[in-house]
């Protein structure tokens, strides 16, 4: 399986379940690894494979425009659209949260997900 990683992605959006996470945008910071079509031998076209500029634009768009309590439900939901949109196999999401928690650097959700056929 071929598979392309995006690290470090920093997000803006509101997410959260206090009253002043729900007004204050919040940074995320969120790592992709995704798998690749296999490309024709002696390929060379960005048509043949998953353009990781389009993901990366995706999963700005998405955390702009959906706002959640929780980073589980950002992931799974992200994961969907990504499917939806592109064709790979798998996915495999990290959210980061920085200082979620005052007794922790971050707290940091992790899904894997392959496509259902």
């Amino acid at each position: 399986m071929d598979i392309i990683e995006i690290k470090t992605i920093k997000l803006n959006t509101l997410i959260g379940v206090y009253d002043w996470e729900k007004t204050v945008p919040q940074t995320l910071i969120v790592d992709i690894a995704y798998a690749l079509p296999p490309l024709s031998e002696g390929s060379d076209q960005l048509a043949e494979t998953i353009d990781y500029d389009a993901i990366i634009l995706h999963i700005q768009q998405f955390a702009a425009t959906h706002h959640f309590q929780l980073i589980e439900t950002l992931a799974n939901r992200l994961v969907q659209s990504l499917f939806e949109q592109f064709a790979t196999p798998w996915i495999k999401l990290s959210i980061n949260k920085p200082y979620a928690n005052l007794q922790a650097k971050a707290i940091v959700f992790t899904i894997e997900r392959q496509r259902k056929l």
